[in-house]
């Protein structure tokens, strides 16, 4: 009989719930590369839809300079307490004229 894969599954003891070996969840460093592929794709599929068009509002500014303000307070350099201080201002300004503006 020829060696298959099929042979090779169905030899394999399962354990008391069932399960072989090949069906036992990922460990947990296969599901952080996973998860990180994903957070990965969607920063791109954002970043992409933020370089697509040009803003047409100051409000729209904002949310492409928020967006790169927590890119970089996510960095080793943006942990620097001055900078990390300086990124709470600019936020809280973003914050506050917008709340300005729709009076």
């Amino acid at each position: 009989m020829p060696y298959d894969d099929r042979q090779t599954r169905r030899s394999r003891p399962a354990s008391r719930n069932g399960r072989t070996e090949g069906d036992r969840p990922l460990p947990a460093a296969n599901r952080s590369r996973r998860n990180e592929r994903a957070l990965r794709a969607t920063q791109d599929q954002l970043e992409a839809q933020l370089i697509a068009a040009p803003a047409t509002t100051w409000e729209e500014v904002a949310d492409k300079v928020r967006y790169l303000l927590s890119v970089l307070g996510a960095t080793p350099s943006g942990q620097d307490p001055r900078r990390q201080t300086l990124i709470k201002a600019v936020l809280d300004d973003f914050s506050r004229r917008s709340r300005d503006a729709g009076r």
